[in-house]
């Protein structure tokens, strides 16, 4: 709790073909920082990658992270990580190891492709 920092979190809610899909690709882009993509179900996490490709960005599945790929290799190399909720617990070395890179970017939580929390 001694370094705790203030989050700002925001709701974004927009209409379909607006491009929040975006949002986590080109959050990497320009702040050069991981950000990490938790989504409710694998189909959603299928769609983060696949469109994380057609942006040219490097997505990881957390899921692949010892498995295909070390933490340390995705903490370096990855633009995106997306997790499952179920990873929520399993997480938090990841985010360790992103911090002590201070490339630890932005939290964003998915709901059904429709809505986005954004924490900053």
């Amino acid at each position: 709790m001694e370094t705790a920092e203030p989050v700002d979190t925001k709701f974004i809610q927009a209409p379909t073909g607006v491009g929040k899909d975006l949002l986590p690709f080109a959050m990497a882009v320009l702040t050069n920082k991981v950000q990490l993509v938790f989504v409710p179900f694998v189909a959603l996490a299928s769609n983060v990658e696949k469109d994380g490709k057609k942006y040219g960005c490097n997505v990881v599945r957390f899921s692949d992270i010892h498995k295909k790929i070390s933490l340390e290799t995705a903490a370096a190399t990855a633009q995106v990580i997306v997790l499952s909720y179920e990873h929520c617990g399993k997480a938090v070395r990841l985010a360790q190891e992103l911090m002590s890179r201070k490339t630890l970017g932005n939290l964003l939580y998915m709901f059904f492709q429709k809505y986005f929390i954004y924490c900053v």
